[in-house]
């Protein structure tokens, strides 16, 4: 068995609450458009969570009319660190002299991505520490689950000492907030199935609903078939994968669906009806028409408004 112990003090839960670190106002937010006096603007609209301290938040489902795929996100955090003249010198993680930085790390295994934001850095000098941050990503940019986390590090150091402390640019000494963000849930994300087909084309739409409170996972499904040649463009684990190709087919599937409920004269109630349970096809529909503000008098109309909502 290996263990793999640091060569340096790190942050500990002791340390950790000693210098009484303190995360308030955390917010997840996005643009949405939207119409004033026939004029298109942009409004902020905050994303509404159910604890915004869990180490896991669910950020997803037409009840906050956000998409992971066509809208964007931006989180704001606050931070304070009461008292950070502890984390200098001899009992505490980096020489007196030393600047330890903030930074924000993400990463996202379903969208392989990763990235690092710098957020500030102080000294032995500040008293206490304050600090206000966003982070935004684009519409379509992450898939699945995101993971992020608030870490220290030695962002100066200090070349008048050497100790045991850590003294190297870059070097981490721990993390004082994490957590995962699930972006695509059961009430957002859209049923998709693999079938094996040699007959069929790319992909095909089951769309098959009796009434408005049935459950859309057992009404609508996309169908991406694996023996097609193309399969490949529409496979994230390929270097083939190609998103904007994945998005012209979401532009028809969304469509399709708008298009059947207005055959079947169920518009009106759906943009009459205020609140649909979570997951029946009555909430998926009222989202999309919200989300993508689709105009309906046409099929053209329909397939137009999804396509300038989806490629803004």
């Amino acid at each position: 068995m290996k263990i793999d112990l640091p060569l340096y003090p790190v942050l500990n839960e002791e340390l950790l609450e000693l210098i009484d670190v303190n995360l308030e106002n955390i917010e997840f937010k996005f643009h949405k458009k939207i119409k004033v006096k026939n004029r298109e603007t942009i409004s902020i609209e905050k994303i509404e969570v159910e604890d915004n301290l869990s180490s896991v938040i669910e950020i997803n489902g037409p009840s906050v009319t956000w998409d992971v795929a066509y809208d964007n996100l931006i989180i704001n955090q606050k931070l304070y660190i009461k008292n950070p003249k502890l984390l200098f010198g001899d009992y505490g993680l980096a020489e007196s002299g030393a600047k330890i930085g903030i930074g924000f790390v993400w990463y996202s295994r379903e969208s392989k991505q990763r990235g690092a934001k710098h957020i500030s850095s102080f000294s032995s000098n500040d008293s206490v520490i304050s600090e206000a941050f966003e982070v935004s990503f684009e519409p379509g940019q992450l898939r699945g689950n995101l993971h992020y986390e608030i870490i220290l590090f030695i962002d100066e150091i200090d070349e008048s000492r050497s100790s045991y402390l850590a003294n190297e640019y870059g070097t981490v000494l721990g993390n004082i907030y994490s957590v995962e963000l699930v972006l695509e849930g059961n009430s957002s994300s859209f049923p998709i199935v693999s079938i094996e087909d040699d007959n069929q084309p790319l992909w095909t739409l089951y769309c098959n609903w009796g009434d408005l409170s049935d459950l859309f996972e057992d009404s609508v499904r996309l169908r991406l078939n694996f023996n097609h040649k193309d399969y490949a463009l529409l496979n994230v684990e390929s270097k083939k994968y190609n998103d904007e190709f994945f998005k012209q087919i979401m532009i028809n599937v969304v469509a399709i669906i708008i298009q059947t409920a207005f055959d079947k004269n169920e518009i009106e109630l759906v943009e009459e009806t205020e609140y649909f349970q979570p997951g029946t096809m009555g909430s998926l529909i009222k989202y999309y028409l919200e989300t993508h503000q689709v105009k309906y008098d046409t099929p053209t109309d329909i397939f137009s408004s999804v396509m300038r909502s989806i490629w803004r």
